[in-house]
């Protein structure tokens, strides 16, 4: 499934066939359940595992940054502040040095010590969803999981148009299915680490 195909599914998921006004109304849509799913979902294919170099006090986080899963340098882990802690961290030494702390403002991580060299940071985190549009008109979850994009959307419309039956009835299902994705999710990454046990018959 694509973006255009998803379109096209739409007014008659809605039992709106041909509606122009849903069809008007679809990018809206698709919006508000991306929104959606952006702050629930938090899976193993949304990790992303990069670098980040720590040269100033403040850097931007990477495009569609979701939340830090692990943030390391020289294998230690920086250890996550509040914004207030930060300054309390500041105002007791304010030395540059190699980086201890870290925080996040608005689009920015925060780093004290201020650094006093360019450090290499190993950095995991989740990447939200990639926006779907007639130009990038496919992403990862689109892909995968085609299923909880057409329940969201659809979700969206019913909600749009008022219809109770078809909220409870698209809400339930997209609730069914990010439950079944959490749960896969977190049997994937615990697979390595679950302990055989023996029966005996």
């Amino acid at each position: 499934m694509d973006y255009a195909s998803l379109v096209a599914l739409i007014p008659g998921y809605v039992v709106r066939p041909g509606d122009t006004n849903i069809i008007a109304n679809v990018d809206t849509f698709i919006q508000l359940a991306e929104a959606k799913l952006n702050r629930r979902l938090r899976t193993r294919e949304m990790v992303v595992r990069t670098t980040a170099t720590l040269a100033d006090e403040f850097s931007a986080v990477p495009d569609y940054f979701g939340g830090v899963l692990s943030f390391s340098l020289d294998d230690e882990p920086l250890v996550y502040l509040t914004p207030q802690a930060m300054e309390h961290v500041r105002a007791a030494n304010s030395d540059a040095g190699k980086p201890k702390y870290y925080s996040i403002v608005g689009g920015e991580f925060w780093y004290l010590p201020s650094p006093n060299d360019a450090y290499v940071a190993d950095l995991s985190f989740y990447q939200k969803i990639p926006a779907l549009t007639s130009e990038d008109d496919t992403n990862w979850l689109i892909e995968s999981h085609p299923d909880i994009y057409l329940n969201a959307v659809a979700l969206e419309a019913a909600l749009y148009l008022v219809d109770d039956e078809l909220v409870t009835k698209y809400g339930g299902l997209l609730d069914t299915i990010l439950n079944d994705l959490e749960r896969q999710s977190l049997g994937d990454s615990m697979g390595d680490t679950l302990t055989p046990v023996a029966v005996c018959v």
